[in-house]
């Protein structure tokens, strides 16, 4: 057990350094296809991977990569054949150098020219050379409006909603500033989470894992419709503790672009004994493009006790904070403040 908690703290601090090596790099970094017109009249196609102060490293055609120092470059630009390979009808954010941003479609790509569809309807000429980047967009369009994603509709507050965290992606989370944690998402199938307590000067700390697989996922016109079955370990860290306990649990979510509702049954389960089942409520409402309100209620099935939540949820591209209360009917009726302050944040790669 001392070599299990020497091991999973070390996970936790190897996520903290890759999540902070990742946001130390440039934020300006492209990734879409290029070509890199060098001094000495060398042009380079492909994709940049990585770049510094000093070099850009780019991925050739035939998988090769380069390091090429920045003083050697003269020009680079984007590549039409990024553009060309673009699916059908997939919305795209494109960047211009004179710093405006359009999101839309594109309808017909030249060695030179893009032809882009705005949300209005307006059919733009844009030169390829005058595009600073682009980035493919995951969000919904709902008439003319754009609804970016929430990055982290794979959670309410703490429970798991049925949605997937997606193909490779993770995020870094920390809720109530003692309870890291993180998550990664396997071929839009399996979330696999972990986390732990990290109270200074407490001897043992809580950690927990979590397996969640959704097995149905399925979008027909604006809704989306996940059922999804996990599983999740909790125990604390003392060598001499062999036990420990868990629950598996069934959800269903059913979502639109500015709305969703989960619900989900958790049954506990320990090493002697398993318990009664408590059912999960909850839903989010979206108020703008970066805020959402939350709810999260728990009702037992055994005494019909309940928590009950209620908050709210920033977002953006890749960052999301929670702030919500907690309550229950005993401290409703009593005396004193009735809610628990409840606050997390997270960030996806």
């Amino acid at each position: 057990m001392k070599l299990f908690k020497y091991l999973f703290f070390a996970i936790l601090l190897l996520i903290v350094i890759f999540s902070t090596s990742l946001l130390a790099q440039d934020s300006t970094s492209i990734t879409n296809p290029q070509k890199l017109y060098l001094n000495d009249g060398t042009v380079l196609s492909g994709t940049i991977v990585s770049r510094d102060s000093l070099s850009v490293q780019i991925q050739l055609k035939d998988g090769k990569l380069i390091k090429v120092n920045r003083a050697s470059i003269k020009r680079s630009e984007l590549a039409a054949d990024g553009f060309r390979k673009m699916p059908v009808n997939q919305n795209l954010k494109i960047d211009i150098r004179d710093g405006s941003s359009v999101i839309g479609k594109i309808i017909l790509v030249t060695d030179s020219t893009l032809v882009f569809k705005t949300l209005s309807g307006i059919d733009m000429t844009v030169p390829i050379l005058a595009v600073a980047n682009y980035k493919v967009l995951d969000g919904e369009v709902v008439g003319d409006v754009y609804y970016r994603k929430d990055p982290n509709q794979s959670r309410l507050f703490v429970a798991p909603t049925a949605q997937p965290i997606g193909n490779g992606k993770f995020y870094f989370s920390d809720y109530m500033v003692f309870f890291p944690s993180f998550a990664v998402g396997l071929g839009d199938v399996i979330s696999f989470g972990a986390g732990s307590t990290l109270f200074p000067g407490v001897q043992y700390q809580f950690y927990y894992l979590n397996l969640k697989i959704t097995f149905i996922n399925s979008t027909f016109s604006e809704n989306n419709l996940c059922f999804a079955a996990g599983g999740m370990y909790g125990n604390i860290t003392a060598s001499n503790n062999s036990g420990g306990g868990g629950l598996i649990y069934g959800l269903a979510t059913y979502s639109r672009s500015v709305f969703g509702f989960t619900f989900g049954i958790f049954n506990p389960v320990s090493a002697n004994s398993s318990g009664n089942a408590v059912l999960l409520f909850g839903g989010d409402v979206r108020l703008s493009n970066s805020v959402k309100i939350i709810s999260e209620n728990y009702l037992s099935t055994s005494d019909n006790t309940g928590i009950y939540s209620l908050g709210v949820r920033f977002f953006g591209e890749n960052l999301s904070a929670d702030f919500g209360l907690f309550t229950t009917a005993s401290l409703l009726s009593g005396e004193g403040f009735p809610f628990i302050p409840w606050v997390g944040f997270a960030y996806n790669f």
